[in-house]
């Protein structure tokens, strides 16, 4: 009976760590923009969003007009069905989200950029990113290049809501359309080493137990 309420009890204890580190993971909300479902035909919603205006409720267009792309168009999606083009129809667009950070620590944001080709490949294809007063960086993107997954790491002092930004640098296309790609966003929490020890010595603690038992 006491081993089984040993098991039982170490069970809880790693399934609270790993819930607690798995937590503080997925903070952005629809991060490969597969909501709501894109008809490829701009200028209009579902397909293109202008400034002012949610396409799902967590993210916003802050500037122009953004396009929600859907395969098969090239040069399909990073990850799932869709992705955003920061230059809509037209327009140099923006989009940001207001994240939740609920503890403070260090976290990786990531992304998948690309670029649209379709006019003026030459130019090459620029945003900036953001993360409320805690990163600011820009970010290129040149004809002939696969998706590039960036990643930059974020120290967060304070809990709270940051705005995560994405903003189009890219002129000169024609009719300001044809910009840079954005999918599979990310913000995460990166482990602590002592929270990785732990459950590690968990999990040992949980195999000793069950072999014991045999």
């Amino acid at each position: 009976m006491m081993r089984h309420a040993q098991l039982w009890l170490s069970g809880i204890a790693i399934a609270a760590l790993i819930a607690g580190t798995s937590a503080q993971t997925g903070l952005v909300q629809n991060g490969s923009f597969e909501t709501p479902v894109s008809d490829n035909a701009f200028g209009r919603a579902p397909a293109t969003w202008f400034a002012g205006s949610t396409f799902d409720g967590h993210w916003y267009v802050s500037q122009g007009s953004i396009d929600i792309k859907r395969n098969p168009l090239t040069p399909n999606a990073y990850a799932g069905e869709q992705w955003v083009d920061l230059n809509g129809s037209p327009g140099i667009g923006g989009i940001y989200q207001d994240v939740t950070i609920p503890v403070a620590g260090l976290y990786t944001l990531s992304f998948a950029m690309n670029g649209n080709y379709g006019f003026n490949p030459e130019i090459t294809r620029t945003m900036t990113v953001s993360l409320g007063g805690l990163f600011s960086g820009t970010f290129a993107h040149n004809y002939g290049d696969p998706w590039i997954v960036y990643s930059v790491n974020i120290t967060v002092s304070t809990p709270g809501t940051y705005r995560l930004s994405f903003v189009s640098t890219t002129r000169g296309t024609y009719q300001d359309a044809y910009g840079p790609l954005v999918d599979d966003v990310r913000l995460e929490l990166v482990p602590e080493p002592a929270s990785l020890t732990a459950i590690g010595a968990g999990l040992a603690s949980l195999l000793g137990l069950r072999r014991r038992k045999r």
